[in-house]
């Protein structure tokens, strides 16, 4: 299956720049309103709501993803304190001679 038999290839829109994230999003509504009989105010619209609506989960993600990192970064500094503690506190053994 080719990708141009799903996507129109009017809708990629490649070279499309924008200043800031509300550009963006009138930008994506005025191409899908030429592309369907949909207003590009109301495809504006519902692409805010989309974002607002999104917004705080992708948030908990990133949060998450940070929390796992610090932990993780925490634990490998623990370990390498252990092990600097481990070498500090070793006492070398004695020998046991045979006579």
């Amino acid at each position: 299956m080719n990708l141009a038999e799903i996507i129109d290839s009017q809708a990629v829109l490649p070279s499309l720049r924008a200043q800031n994230k509300k550009q963006l999003l009138q930008e994506i509504a005025h191409a899908a309103g030429k592309l369907t009989a949909i207003d590009h105010r109301v495809i504006f619209e519902t692409l805010l709501q989309y974002d607002y609506l999104a917004r705080p989960v992708l948030l908990q993600r990133g949060e998450r993803l940070r929390r796992k990192a610090l932990m993780a970064a925490e634990r490998k500094t623990l370990q390498r304190r252990r092990k600097d503690v481990a070498a500090r506190t070793e006492r070398p053994q004695k020998r046991v001679s045979s006579r």
